[in-house]
């Protein structure tokens, strides 16, 4: 078992609780990302893309990216 052992542990694991609902919240972390939440068309394929990784998992999800 490996300790969580990164000082924003907390603040990372709520935004990727959150973002498994709404993945702005991810994106929104302005102090690792910046202004990219508010780069339309960044923001509209993460979004896409990381509810395919929660639908249908990380293989199928690169599968489908590698064949896009």
């Amino acid at each position: 078992v490996i300790e969580p052992n990164d000082p924003n542990w907390d603040a990372l694991v709520e935004a990727a609780n959150a973002a498994k609902t709404r993945p702005a919240a991810w994106l929104e972390q302005s102090q690792f990302y910046g202004d990219l939440a508010k780069t339309t068309v960044f923001a509209t394929a993460f979004e896409h893309w990381l509810a395919r990784l929660h639908a249908d998992g990380t293989r199928a999800t690169l599968q489908a990216y590698v064949n896009s």
